[in-house]
């Protein structure tokens, strides 16, 4: 069944860095389920398999559009049990608010979602097996210097997610632009 979900997609730029500085990653980290570039993205509501795409459209363009585009970098790495992820870093704290009120209009509190708002782009995910939050740390370790380019979002995007047989694939339904701030 396919979900729908609101993120941040990083430009060409930040994703071609981040890119490069996976790329020197260790073999040891090929145990690891790596996403791929065309699943990077930094999510911001998730509403689940119930949710109607032709009604949810309106509603994002009506809560995001034209709000302040924040500045952001991929930086620093962290994870989560069974996630490894690039935090999204707004640039001061005038950014987090912006960033923080384009994740609220875009649905970061909705369906109860109890966890605070952590902006990240998941870089891999692994299931247990022994010696695997080894590999996870070691990573983590090797790239907990990783600061990429800034960059401004330029638009919030609906996503369906459609489970596969080699993982989920994406498709964008619409776009709800930002408002550029210079």
């Amino acid at each position: 069944m396919a979900r729908l979900f609101t993120a941040l997609i990083p430009p060409a730029e930040a994703l071609d860095d981040l890119a490069g500085a996976l790329a020197g990653v260790g073999s040891e980290a090929s145990t690891l389920r790596w996403s791929t570039r065309e699943q990077w993205h930094i999510t911001l509501g998730f509403f689940g398999d119930a949710d109607d795409p032709e009604q949810r459209i309106p509603w994002l363009h009506a809560r995001v559009s034209g709000l302040a585009a924040p500045e952001l970098r991929l930086a620093g790495v962290g994870s989560f049990p069974g996630v490894l992820w690039v935090r999204a870093s707004p640039a001061d704290e005038h950014a987090t608010g912006q960033l923080l009120s384009v994740a609220e209009a875009a649905g970061a509190s909705h369906a109860g979602k109890r966890r605070p708002f952590r902006p990240h782009l998941t870089i891999a995910r692994w299931k247990r097996a022994p010696g695997i939050a080894r590999v996870a740390a070691s990573v983590a370790e090797a790239l907990a210097g990783y600061r990429g380019p800034s960059w401004r979002p330029a638009d919030v995007a609906l996503i369906r997610s459609q489970p596969g047989p080699e993982g989920h694939s994406y498709q964008v339904l619409s776009r709800a632009e930002l408002r550029s701030v210079n």
